[in-house]
C-alpha cells in the first residue's frame, strides 16, 4: 500500500479514500489506518473514510436472504459518494484484507494529464 500511495501521489492523486465496514473501523485504523496517515501527511495526500454496508442498496433493490459477503466494487464505489468530489479519475487497487471486510483505495486525481496515459 505504501507503493501505491508513492507512484499515486507522483501521477496527482492527492486523496486516499478506504472503503470498509464500519465494525471493522477501529481495527482497520489500529492496523493500517495511523500507520499510513503518518506517509499521507507526508506526500500531502488526503484521507478519507468510506463505509461499506450490506443493506445500504440502490432504491428498488432488495437484500438477497442469506447474503453475507460485500457486493464489490460498484457498491463500494457508491459508498463514496459523499467523500468522492469533483472527481476526475478513480484508480481502484484492490487492497488484500484478511476477509474481515472490503477495502480498497480510491484516488482522486487533480491532474488531467496525469491519469490519460
Amino acid at each position: 500500500m505504501d507503493y501505491s500511495l508513492y507512484v499515486s501521489r507522483r501521477a496527482g492523486f492527492e486523496k486516499v479514500i478506504f472503503i470498509i465496514k464500519h465494525s471493522i473501523e477501529d481495527a482497520f485504523k489500529e492496523a493500517i489506518g495511523d500507520r499510513i496517515k503518518k506517509i499521507c501527511k507526508d506526500l500531502d495526500v488526503e484521507i478519507a473514510y468510506a463505509y461499506q454496508e450490506l443493506n445500504e442498496l440502490p432504491e428498488g433493490v432488495e437484500l438477497p436472504a442469506g447474503r453475507t459477503k460485500p457486493w464489490g466494487t460498484g457498491q463500494a464505489v457508491l459508498a463514496c459518494k459523499e467523500v468522492l468530489h469533483d472527481c476526475i479519475a478513480e484508480n481502484l487497487p484492490p487492497c488484500p484484507t484478511d476477509g474481515a471486510g472490503n477495502a480498497c483505495c480510491v484516488f482522486r486525481a487533480s491532474n488531467t494529464d496525469a491519469t490519460r496515459s
